[in-house]
């Protein structure tokens, strides 16, 4: 006959009549604690520090592309400043110089670095409104390559950011 030995770190409950001891099971584990609430919001509640009363502009994706292709990029370059210092505005986590990054466009290489850097800044605008992150800076970045055409996937981006909260 083999003695069965318990762990040595299990509990032990003895048995009063008897004097032996035997292992208690341990209780059931609950349900993990929910997590803490992000400041940042999520997609289904926005975050409180969100400041809807700045301007933003609801603008048409074709005029936006079109006036940049009519005014040999002037537009492009004016468009940019503002979609960054409406972000800015918009959301205090987003960490942006508007004059900055519209400069960066005339500047071989730092133009990518920029454009795909303003896709990310959508995207987390887009999160933090309580929207889904569709906007993304790999695309816009492809889009640029492509007749230009990331100002008018851009807005269009923009656009449901600033429709959500009328």
């Amino acid at each position: 006959m083999t003695d069965v030995q318990p762990p040595p770190d299990a509990e032990r409950e003895y048995d009063a009549p008897t004097g032996g001891a035997h292992v208690a099971s341990p209780p059931p584990p609950g349900p993990p604690p929910p997590p803490p609430p992000s400041p940042y919001g999520s997609a289904l509640q926005p975050a409180s520090n969100l400041n809807w009363s700045a301007e933003h502009k609801v603008r048409s994706p074709v005029n936006v592309w079109l006036l940049a292709i009519v005014t040999f990029g002037i537009y492009a370059l004016v468009w940019y400043y503002k979609v960054n210092r409406e972000l800015r505005d918009f959301d205090p986590a987003i960490d942006v110089k508007p004059g900055l990054a519209a400069l960066a466009l005339c500047v071989p290489i730092a133009n990518f670095i920029s454009v795909y850097h303003t896709g990310k800044r959508i995207a987390q605008a887009q999160q933090d409104a309580g929207l889904p992150a569709t906007c993304s800076g790999g695309v816009g970045l492809l889009l640029g390559f492509v007749f230009g055409l990331y100002p008018l996937y851009y807005q269009g981006h923009l656009n449901k950011i600033w429709e959500a909260g009328r």
